[in-house]
């Protein structure tokens, strides 16, 4: 992966130049980095030996000897993704392109970290094994989970997980089962940098994602780089304060955004309206918030009108957030991404773009656009797998997104009593 000396840093700008130009000449790579053309002949040759980059063949001739084109090989490299929560896992393997070559879903965190994480290596092997890919070709995995995160002692350290999970070097023991470098991402930034990959946007933006699962996260990509904080907990949008006078939030603020408008309070609102509670059949309970939510966006969908006026509050609230990032970051957009939107992602997106053309701060200069996502369910696990991607063309933070390591040995099928 790059490193981060100047030979390191200019490798990975002419990496990102032929990722971003597609099929690219050595004079565009020139023009696009600044490099001089000795520069760019001496890294593309070294490219081209790691097997990286491929020519392609001639460019039209407008007089002159005609240039050769040149693309990134996509089956060079592969990168694992996994998105790990309450409610299920899914992973994917891509190729150097972005593209996604393999997936399997499974089952979530469960009681026993050991037993899921040698679950989650023997699905990896597996879909390795499935599309035949060298195992030596893959990069690594990215882990894409709930907020808080320890990235120094690489732990999840979110009140969503029991205490043998946060004790659990989640990082440290798929690293041994697997052989490959494992790096933590939280999940809404992981959405964010996979909107770069799938080409969603421009390879400079700077914009935000405003996830909606089981609560609401945020994520911020400043001049196509992802923005992580002193300790990678940046943009935490759910607790954000929306009411100074509102109700204590277990993280010590009060009126948090995710209190006021995340899924856990729009049930809680639904089902104090008895009829509509029970009309709908919701239960309430931490293991339902995900499928009473979605009851709540359908019945709004089809017209409910107090399950309508539910979801447009939240709506409101989740706009106030948007505005909000707008003006820290000065952002060019706002990405709704999230199962949690469901059928009613047209209202959240128009909330967010009224407020936006309303409140945005700098709207005299610039338009903020508020567009959705086209990610599917498995955005976090790509979004993972394309931070470790992302960490092979960085050229200054490849350390802050993957540290790599020697590898123990080569992918393989653990077996349980290895680590007990």
């Amino acid at each position: 992966m790059a490193g981060t000396d100047e030979r390191g840093s200019t490798r990975s700008l002419v990496l990102r130049a032929i990722r971003a130009g597609g099929t690219v000449s050595r004079t565009e790579l020139a023009d696009a980095t600044g490099l001089a053309g000795a520069s760019i002949t001496r890294i593309v040759r070294g490219l081209i030996d790691e097997g990286l980059v491929t020519e392609v063949g001639l460019a039209e001739s407008r007089g002159g000897t005609p240039r050769r084109l040149l693309e990134l090989d996509p089956a060079a490299r592969y990168a694992a993704g996994v998105h790990l929560d309450r409610h299920g896992s899914h992973i994917v393997l891509t190729d150097l392109a972005g593209r996604v070559v393999a997936r399997d879903d499974g089952a979530g965190f469960g009681p026993s970290p050991m037993e899921t994480l040698v679950s989650l290596a023997e699905r990896i092997a597996d879909l390795v094994d499935s599309v035949g890919v060298p195992p030596e070709r893959i990069l690594g995995i990215g882990l894409g989970s709930y907020g808080p995160q320890d990235r120094r002692t690489r732990r999840i350290r979110s009140g969503y997980v029991d205490a043998e999970w946060q004790g659990t070097d989640v990082c440290g023991v798929l690293e041994h089962l697997t052989g490959l470098p494992v790096a933590l991402e939280n999940d809404a930034l992981a959405v964010a940098v996979g909107e770069l990959w799938s080409g969603g946007m421009p390879p400079t933006a700077t914009y935000a994602v405003v996830y909606l699962a089981g609560g609401i996260g945020g994520g911020v990509v400043v001049g196509g780089r992802a923005y992580r904080g002193s300790s990678s907990n940046g943009v935490e949008l759910g607790h954000i304060t929306i009411d100074h006078a509102g109700a204590l939030c277990t993280c010590g603020n009060r009126g948090c955004l995710d209190n006021i408008a995340g899924p856990h309070a729009v049930v809680e609102r639904a089902i104090a309206d008895t009829d509509l509670g029970e009309r709908l059949g919701l239960t309430g309970t931490e293991a339902s918030i995900a499928t009473d939510f979605r009851l709540i966006t359908d019945a709004a969908a089809d017209g409910n009108r107090i399950a309508h006026e539910l979801i447009e509050h939240s709506a409101r609230a989740i706009a106030t957030g948007a505005v909000t990032l707008a003006n820290l970051f000065d952002l060019d957009s706002v990405v709704l991404a999230g199962p949690g939107y469901g059928r009613m992602l047209p209202v959240y997106r128009d909330a967010v773009a009224d407020a936006l053309d309303r409140s945005f701060f700098a709207r005299a200069l610039h338009v903020v656009t508020a567009t959705a996502s086209t990610s599917t369910t498995e955005a976090v696990a790509f979004g993972a797998a394309a931070s470790v991607l992302e960490s092979a063309f960085g050229p200054d933070d490849a350390a802050d997104a993957l540290v790599p390591f020697p590898r123990h040995r080569p992918i393989t099928r653990p077996a349980y009593q290895e680590l007990t």
